[in-house]
């Protein structure tokens, strides 16, 4: 069951995905650090 305010039905419903993964690494004694990270989304409007 979905229930909506007055204010929220000028809005569409939308369903969506999102994947997302990363890494993060210190350099040893602390000298620095680096990261890396993809992702996708998608959304879907009914």
């Amino acid at each position: 069951m979905i229930s909506l305010s007055r204010a929220q039905t000028a809005f569409s419903l939308a369903t969506g995905q999102q994947y997302e993964a990363g890494f993060k690494q210190e350099l040893p004694g602390g000298r620095g650090f680096w990261t890396i990270a993809a992702y996708q989304s998608s959304r879907r409007t009914w």
